[in-house]
């Protein structure tokens, strides 16, 4: 189970990461042209493609520091609080998982 966890966590730090990228781009060609970029039938400015983009920084952060305490964890209440957050922020099914992790399946030191 902690790796199934450790694949729905980097799949979605992969994809927020894609999203990040797609909107800072999209931001940049905004400013540097004067036109606003048109997403889902609203018009955007540069700089605000620019601000939502940093938003995708929150999941792949929450998601970074998931898997190093997935790596460093010895117990299941370790994964408690970091499980909830990751549910919240990052993934769904991989904040799942890591709440369902049982101690037999962490590394003993």
């Amino acid at each position: 189970m902690k790796t199934a966890a450790k694949v729905f966590v980097i799949l979605s730090i992969v994809c927020f990461a894609i999203l990040f990228a797609c909107y800072l781009i999209l931001g940049v060609i905004s400013l540097s042209t004067g036109e606003a970029q048109v997403i889902s039938g609203v018009s955007y400015a540069g700089g605000v493609l620019i601000g939502v983009s940093f938003i995708y920084l929150i999941p792949i952060i929450v998601g970074s520091i998931a898997l190093k305490k997935l790596k460093t964890a010895t117990s299941h209440s370790q994964l408690l609080g970091m499980g909830v957050v990751t549910l919240l922020f990052c993934s769904l099914v991989g904040g799942i998982l890591m709440l369902c992790i049982q101690d037999s399946d962490l590394s003993k030191k």
